[in-house]
């Protein structure tokens, strides 16, 4: 995964390679949708928009009461439901099955082991590759600075985002939206580690499907994770080839 750093001399630019620790992340916003039921009072008729809030863990719960869903996870890891207590998490060094540098790999996972990707899923019972939920990005703006005598950094990234979501039985949607991430890395220790932090907010809106209702959704979501990295200098770049943390190269998805 490489990160843009810093400039050397203004004239260049370090391209580094970093691997950044997991990333939890959090959702929450709100399902709008047209009630089927109109009510008729004589001189005029009138029908109410629905409104159904929504967090990751109901997001969870979509997952369990879908047969297509808990099929592959069963098919995958043995078990049929989301472990009560699981988490989504960002995992930007889980290798993806097509390689699209600006996706992230994302999981459900808990402090008892289950873990289970959610993007680019095989089933080697139904020989199908699955996507339940996903997480992607296009070009990446940044600043960043790094302390070549410590290599302390900090980057900044603004990212347009896209977060997809589909149980496979009538429940789906993309949040499309500009994202904030900030990444900060301490000075490295006697080796090549160093402790690294990461934080991201995405507000945006986007079509949806609300129980096999045509909807619209509106949410925020937001990410966080701090860990032990490694930090090595990657590659050297003239003044035009921006890249970022978020993705080498920034290629469309």
């Amino acid at each position: 995964m490489a990160s843009l750093i810093a400039g050397v001399n203004g004239n260049a630019q370090i391209i580094t390679e970093n691997w950044y620790p997991p990333m939890t992340v959090n959702i929450s916003g709100v399902f709008t949708y047209d009630s089927d039921m109109g009510g008729n009072y004589g001189a005029y008729m009138e029908w109410d928009m629905v409104k159904v809030r929504f967090a990751t863990k109901d997001l969870f719960k979509l997952l369990n009461s879908s047969a297509t869903f808990t099929n592959v996870l069963g098919n995958v890891t043995g078990v049929t439901q989301i472990p009560a207590g699981s988490v989504l998490e960002i995992n930007i060094n889980q290798p993806m099955l097509f390689e699209w540098w600006n996706e992230w790999a994302i999981l459900v996972t808990n402090r008892d082991g289950f873990s289970f990707q959610l993007n680019d899923v095989y089933d080697p019972v139904q020989t199908n590759y699955y996507t339940f939920l996903d997480f992607y990005h296009d070009y990446a703006m940044t600043s960043a600075k790094i302390i070549t005598s410590t290599y302390a950094s900090h980057e900044a990234d603004k990212a347009a985002v896209h977060f997809t979501f589909n149980n496979g039985e009538g429940t789906l949607f993309e949040l499309s939206g500009v994202g904030d991430f900030n990444w900060t890395a301490a000075p490295r220790n006697n080796s090549t580690a160093q402790q690294v932090s990461a934080t991201g907010r995405v507000v945006g809106s986007g079509n949806a499907v609300y129980n096999d209702n045509p909807a619209v959704m509106q949410a925020t979501l937001t990410v966080k994770g701090k860990g032990m990295a490694e930090f090595q200098p990657f590659e050297m770049w003239s003044r035009n080839m921006w890249y970022s943390t978020l993705g080498f190269p920034p290629l469309q998805r």
